[in-house]
């Protein structure tokens, strides 16, 4: 079977990652080909795209001339004839024209938060010959917001299979040092790790010994910086930039902070688990299928506005216009976190070590259970083989 796979691969996030494992670690009988949205390939990726990929091109560039966006369904069409693909593969990108009329599959990781919702991506929905999502919240927001009422398969994010769990054991609440919090992903505002800040300025006001430790880059950083020293944090923050031993960082720190805003299956939530970080999440999107609540981790509802999220925020981003609440199973405004509601969480969460050695083994165990690579590639090969 001949599969061209459309994604946008010139940056570092979850869903490029879990296409490079999957191509990696891919065993099926499949012809791949790339499509790839913007103008280049991260190098974090070329490894995966050289040994697997038969053929590569760009949808938004003919060399280095960008095409102008009236002739990228021409070129699209082109495309198309010259693979003749079977199935073409949409990871997380909603557009106007991304059929072309083959046999399609649409695979959500997202894109159903960030792209506008008009008639004509409704009606490439509705081509789809088949509809996945990353998780329950993704499902539910391409029905709510979408109107999407063909059946949707849920395939939940995996475990990566290069991080190597095996000798992981349940963490306990350090004894003779300070607390380690950390975070781990790209630097964008929807993550919400401004509040993470105001946090650890309140919990070292109230006296509990405690740093924050900053993993990943992005737009962000450097207004993160200006932050934690206008709190007076520099000596309790680290910011280590992009980190290639992940399982290291998880080692080092005590607990893992997820404020996000929005997140339809939080990868790093499952790392962390794995490697016996309890997880401290907003109750949003797909976090709560994850990080269930008093037993692998914290979900702590939201309550700010943006308006009043976007005052204590390092920088201004974009933000969604909706999310969805899993508590009411409905679409909603974003909400964030307050440092309040977080720094109490992470004071109570450390304060019963009891309890924090339980979610610690329960995360442990809930990930081996449930998010095995091996598994999650036989389901999406049996997606991709019944979509043709």
């Amino acid at each position: 079977m001949k599969v061209l796979h459309q994604l946008n691969i010139d940056t570092i996030g979850g869903v490029e990652y879990l296409f490079r494992n999957y191509l990696l670690h891919n065993s099926a009988d499949l012809e791949q080909h790339l499509l790839v949205t913007n103008k280049r390939i991260h190098a974090a990726f070329r490894d995966a795209v050289d040994a697997k990929v038969k053929s590569t091109r760009y949808l938004k560039y003919w060399g280095k001339v960008k095409i102008p966006p009236a002739v990228r369904p021409f070129h699209f069409r082109r495309v198309l004839r010259q693979v003749q693909p079977d199935l073409v593969l949409s990871w997380n990108r909603i557009s106007r024209d991304w059929t072309g009329g083959c046999t399609a599959l649409y695979y959500d990781h997202g894109g159903a938060w960030n792209a506008e919702v008009d008639d004509e991506r409704t009606a490439e929905l509705e081509k789809s010959n088949k509809i996945l999502s990353c998780s329950n919240a993704s499902r539910r927001m391409l029905e709510l917001r979408w109107g999407v009422n063909q059946a949707i398969a849920v395939i939940p994010n995996p475990l990566r299979p290069d991080l190597d769990t095996a000798d992981i054991e349940a963490k306990s609440p350090p004894n003779g040092r300070a607390i380690r919090l950390g975070t781990i992903g790209r630097q964008v505002p929807v993550k919400g790790l401004s509040i993470a800040i105001h946090a650890l300025r309140r919990l070292l006001d109230g006296g509990l010994e405690v740093e924050l430790w900053f993993a990943g880059e992005g737009p962000c950083q450097q207004a993160l910086k200006q932050l934690a020293e206008s709190q007076g944090l520099v000596q309790a923050t680290r910011f280590l930039g992009g980190v290639s031993d992940v399982k290291g960082f998880f080692q080092s720190v005590d607990a893992v902070l997820c404020p996000s805003l929005r997140d339809p299956m939080p990868l790093v939530a499952i790392e962390a688990m794995a490697c016996g970080c309890p997880v401290i999440a907003t109750q949003v999107d797909g976090f709560p299928e994850i990080v269930r609540h008093g037993e692998t981790g914290l979900c702590l509802e939201p309550e700010l506005s943006v308006d009043e999220y976007r005052a204590l925020a390092a920088s201004d981003g974009q933000i969604p216009q909706l999310v969805y609440d899993p508590l009411g199973d409905q679409l909603r405004e974003p909400l964030s976190l307050s440092p309040e509601t977080l720094a109490e969480g992470i004071s109570d969460l450390f304060a019963q070590p009891q309890r924090f050695g339980v979610l610690s083994r329960s995360g442990i165990a809930l990930t081996r259970s449930e998010y095995d690579f091996g598994r999650y590639i036989d389901r999406l090969d049996a997606a991709v083989e019944q979509a043709v």
